[in-house]
């Protein structure tokens, strides 16, 4: 085990090493921020990984009679009332106390759903304060509670006593408890304390409010009652002085969910038929956290307005039934929202702070200390405990890289230190802030820690009262029929291997990077290239290579995995032909005489049409196959077999949500071009408008062929005669989108966010007058021609749904209004990458779609839907003279498309021959 002490320095480390998409894809090589404490290079082993002791069987499903309570209570009808009424008279100094989002927020009704807490329960590790998925490991953090609770993670400890003039007021406060316990002769409840103060014009009248507030809400230690030890909170409040309510609170949902994971265990171990109950204080910031981060759990939420609290969302929300609560949290890997507080711009902290770019900003602010307090690994303060704070095992939910954490020491032996360990000074720090849109990734020997989790077996599994043991390095997975490749660089076990590799974090194949990692050591003594190699885990379909495994799998079972330089992995397992060196220099480098594009050398080139090779100065894009590898790497395939397959696709009907521009359509964009045609090529949308009255006829038998030839890995065609595909290129000249501007997820500014409600409000009121879905004839009937302010802008949100951002057919998406409101403005968005990935997207799942309808040789008809038919079909016409149709006639300044408006198809025999034998006559 590594322990770690603080650095004074930034919290954030940057560096330039090897990082890998958290859901499989090519690794790159590009500089990375990770959150520090980071593990260090220099030690054998890493440290052992977390885990939650679960068993492998379901025990969700034996929680029936285990019941949910907590202290913190719904909201009466009577306290709302107390916090609107006392709102305008001191809202000023909750926002200087920090409090201010809180106590509205207090107002909410969040219902609560027993299952979802359990089956996080099930998933939590004590030691770590996270829960353990399959496919990673997250928690709830600072930013969370911040967020979501409204409370501030700046100011004194709540244990900080009141200065001397402000004794009396604890005292008029404590001798009017103990008058109102002496007229109802028990504990003071919520109920009596309000009907005594409020409204009542006492002097004290704001602090008793603030003492129910934190006795109810925050500071839970009782179910209803009204606690003298939280009076001198409220006095300090009440003057505007900031208390770090944050970290309590997130110190109690630490220790619920530890006593909660255990109320779980104890009694699925002890399979008791009597009904049990576990106290839960704040599990609505617990639902909203999961309900913000797993699309598949969420409920529909509310609309909120911009002042108001992210936790009114979820007020009153109606819970979503879901069958499976375990399975949804374990299958969570590709949707859930590591974060979701930046995807949208509001009045929060976090979007003053997160921009457009990354930035490294000096912490001199409450908003950027406030951001380094929840980057900062620490110990928490709760009501009678202590837990320690570890963001730097969940850096990607804060736009950071991962790495492989350490543990650290930790600084619980007194409420003191834990405080100085919270409360160090950070004025004056360097704080790295991503951008709001970044993808943050995990770093290969990340990838290589991680594979060394297990789901543990039930005989490991424990009761409450014994101690958490930790497991040896074997890969997460399951058993399966037929043999897959079992070890992986890290698979260190003390046991037999009887586990698939098929963890959560899955390595793509290696393709063909683009950069050359400088060689750093890993704890194997590794250099990057065979680093790289231990990753490339292909499927193993080939019978040969499942032979050679099973036979390496019998001798594994009976000796311990060891890994050394030299041995880890056989060229059985991990044939070298899969694997591309990268190349040296990086694309980090700006330097036009160190690095472009393209790359010039003397070579023996071939003519595609055959020839003798000329000695010639040729000019190849980058990246290049490094030459000094032994093999090639393997050829791309779409996966067909020779036979002839279109003859079986007879019934396949293939559709298109892109519909015909109707006369209307082609009246509205006329009438609008001489007033906005300028705005429309500033925003690079001009000729793409004017492509979208032009009717492109479909061609069915066209592209089923081209599917049929499509191979998903490289997204290009594989003809006999050649590899190519549709590009960027061809979407800019063919579609005349732009390839260059802002994401079209990017964000309104705070100016155009009224134009989106009203674009809004109005799809409602149709949706309302129609009494189904918005569709886009009725939202033309509605703005066409009738002078309303937005008109530009419902006229750009309409071409967007029909005929760029294509989703459904012929319905208005609202997902569309922003994208249309920054075209509006001239504004330029790159529209050409989404709608190339729609098309490589559409020709991967119609190919897929074919290869199952022929398998199972149904004869029952089959559809298709096909967004962007009309482009590809222009792209082949454009490159194969023999399935061209006659082309029109076109003005200069019309767009390219133009010549292919209203021909009339050009019928051909046996479209699949026709391709395969393009190979002269391509373009």
């Amino acid at each position: 085990m590594e322990d770690h002490k603080f650095a004074a320095d930034s919290l954030v480390e940057e560096r330039e090493v090897l990082m890998h998409p958290l859901n499989g894809g090519n690794p790159t090589f590009r500089n990375s921020h990770f959150l520090k404490p980071i593990f260090s290079q220099d030690h054998t082993h890493f440290p052992s990984p977390p885990s939650s002791l679960l068993s492998l069987k379901p025990t969700s499903q034996n929680l029936k009679k285990l019941s949910l309570n907590s202290y913190k209570a719904h909201p009466s009808e009577k306290w709302k009332i107390w916090v609107h009424n006392l709102k305008p008279k001191y809202q000023e100094i909750w926002k200087q106390a920090g409090i201010y989002e809180a106590v509205l927020a207090s107002t909410y009704k969040i219902p609560r759903d027993k299952d979802l807490i359990f089956g996080l329960a099930e998933k939590w590790c004590a030691e770590t304060n996270t829960f353990v998925f399959p496919w990673g490991e997250v928690t709830i953090t600072l930013e969370d509670v911040m967020i979501l609770g409204g409370y501030s993670v700046l100011g004194a400890l709540y244990l900080t006593p009141i200065p001397d003039e402000c004794v009396g007021i604890f005292d008029s406060l404590e001798k009017a408890y103990h008058e109102i316990k002496l007229v109802y002769g028990k504990n003071v409840s919520g109920p009596m304390w309000m009907e005594y103060f409020m409204c009542s014009g006492k002097d004290l009248e704001h602090e008793a409010f603030l003492a129910m507030w934190l006795s109810r809400f925050v500071l839970l230690c009782s179910k209803g009652n009204i606690v003298m030890r939280d009076f001198h909170v409220a006095i300090h409040l009440s003057r505007g002085k900031r208390i770090a309510l944050a970290p309590v609170v997130l110190a109690s949902i630490y220790t619920d969910m530890r006593l909660a994971r255990n109320s779980v265990f104890e009694f699925n171990n002890l399979e008791s038929k009597v009904g049990s109950s576990t106290i839960f204080c704040h599990s609505d910031l617990v639902f909203m956290w999961a309900w913000e981060r797993f699309p598949e759990l969420r409920p529909t939420p509310c609309v909120m307005e911009r002042t108001e609290p992210r936790s009114a969302r979820w007020n009153e929300v109606k819970i979503l039934e879901v069958k499976d609560v375990r399975a949804a949290l374990d299958s969570g890997n590709e949707s859930f929202v590591w974060r979701p507080y930046v995807i949208t711009s509001s009045n929060c902290m976090l979007s003053r702070l997160y921009g457009g770019n990354e930035q490294w900003v000096v912490v001199e602010s409450d908003d950027t200390e406030s951001l380094a307090r929840c980057f900062r690994v620490s110990e928490l303060i709760g009501l009678g405990y202590i837990e320690q704070y570890l963001p730097h095992r969940v850096a990607m939910q804060f736009g950071l890289d991962q790495d492989v954490p350490p543990h650290v020491i930790r600084f619980n032996d007194s409420p003191k230190s834990a405080w100085r360990s919270y409360n160090r000074s950070m004025r004056g720090m360097k704080l790295y802030i991503p951008p709001r849109l970044l993808e943050s990734d995990v770093s290969s020997r990340y990838v290589i820690w991680w594979r060394g989790l297990l789901p543990v077996s039930e005989q490991v599994v424990t009761t409450c009262s014994q101690k958490q043991k930790h497991l040896p390095l074997i890969s997460w997975g399951h058993k399966r029929r037929r043999a897959k490749l079992l070890t992986a660089p890290g698979c260190v076990s003390q046991r037999r291997v009887d586990y698939v590799v098929e963890g959560g974090l899955t390595v793509a194949k290696e393709k063909s990077p683009s950069r050359k990692t400088k060689s750093f050591r890993n704890r194997y003594g590794l250099d990057d290239e065979a680093v790289l190699k231990t990753m490339q885990l292909k499927d193993l379909k080939d019978d040969a290579v499942v032979s050679n495994t099973k036979h390496a799998l019998a001798e594994v079972n009976d000796v311990d995995i060891k890994l050394a330089k030299d041995e880890v992995v056989s060229k059985a397992n991990f044939p070298e032909n899969n694997i591309v060196n990268i190349e040296e220099k990086t694309c980090d480098n700006t330097d036009t005489d160190t690095y472009t594009l393209v790359e010039e050398r003397q070579v023996a080139m071939y003519s595609q049409y055959g020839g003798n090779p000329t000695l010639r100065n040729a000019h190849i894009l980058k990246p290049n196959f490094n030459e000094n590898q032994n093999h090639l790497p393997s050829p791309p395939t779409s996966r067909f077999s020779s036979r002839l397959t279109s003859g079986k696709l007879n019934n396949y009907m293939l559709q298109s949500i892109k519909g015909y521009p109707s006369v209307k359509w082609k009246m509205w964009v006329h009438s609008l071009k001489p007033k906005y045609q300028e705005i429309w090529k500033q925003a690079g949308i001009y000729e793409a408008i004017l492509a979208s009255t032009y009717e492109i006829p479909r061609d069915k038998e066209l592209i089923i062929g081209l599917a049929e030839r499509w191979c998903a890995e490289t997204n290009t065609f594989i003809f006999p005669w050649g590899e190519v595909t549709i590009t960027l290129e061809d979407i800019m000249f063919l579609g005349s989108y732009s390839v260059l501007g802002a994401l079209f997820l990017t964000p309104l500014p705070d100016d155009c966010v009224g134009i989106f409600d009203s674009l809004k409000n109005t799809y409602k009121e149709l949706r309302s007058v129609t009494g189904g879905s918005t569709t886009a004839a009725v939202w033309m009937e509605y703005f066409m021609f009738s002078g309303k302010q937005f008109e530009h802008e419902a006229f750009l949100a309409m071409w967007l749904t029909r005929f760029v951002l294509v989703r459904s057919n012929c319905v208005m998406v609202m997902k569309d209004f922003h994208v249309a409101v920054h075209l509006s403005r001239g504004n330029k968005i790159a529209l050409a990458p989404v709608v190339l990935a729609s098309i490589y997207t559409n020709m991967k799942l119609l190919h897929n779609s074919m290869v199952e309808t022929i398998s199972l040789d149904s004869k029952v008809p089959m559809r298709f839907s096909f967004c962007h038919t009309d482009l590809v079909q222009m792209w082949v016409w454009e490159r194969f003279p023999k399935l061209r149709p006659t082309p029109s006639v076109e003005e200069r300044k019309e767009p390219r498309s133009a010549r292919w408006n209203g021909v009339k198809l050009f019928k051909v025999r046996d479209v699949r021959a026709t391709l395969d034998s393009g190979k002269e006559s391509f373009i």
